[in-house]
């Protein structure tokens, strides 16, 4: 009897280890929302990756690459990763409508409120940040460990 356990709990640990990890043919986008606002849906052409509320985070697998037009009803700006600057040292974003995103990769999607102060007044805008993929299992010094969806 207590085999009978041993092998379903090596099963389910089994499951647990090969089920959720990004590999050649599996993706992963995790969405959060550090808004005030309670209804953050994200939308990849007609599918719907996210539905958050405040301070919520959500997990999106895929299986195939998938590419096209990125909405967020609260953002009033998207900006995606598009390259890598040697001479500065920082990631370069670009206001977006469509983003790539491959398989093999962890991607980040961050919807932030930014308040600006201009000392007679203020003014607030919810910005979505795509930020570069990070190939799984590679190391820093491969030429496609990052991947920038606006690309």
């Amino acid at each position: 009897m207590k085999k009978k356990y041993y092998i379903f709990y090596l099963l389910i640990i089994f499951q647990l280890l090969i089920g959720c990890t990004i590999n050649d043919s599996t993706g992963l986008i995790t969405i959060s929302n550090h808004t005030d606002r309670s209804s953050a849906t994200v939308y990849l052409n007609s599918i719907i990756l996210a539905y958050l509320g405040t301070g919520a985070k959500s997990d999106y697998w895929y299986y195939n690459d998938l590419s096209g037009n990125i909405s967020i009803f609260i953002a009033d700006n998207i900006l995606a990763a598009d390259h890598y600057d040697t001479e500065y040292g920082e990631i370069f974003y670009k206001e977006v409508q469509s983003c790539h995103f491959k398989t093999g990769y962890r991607y980040e999607i961050r919807i932030t409120k930014i308040t600006v102060d201009l000392g007679y007044d203020s003014d607030s805008l919810i910005v979505a940040y795509v930020e570069p993929g990070i190939k799984a299992g590679g190391n820093k010094s491969q030429s496609n460990f990052y991947h920038y969806p606006a690309d």
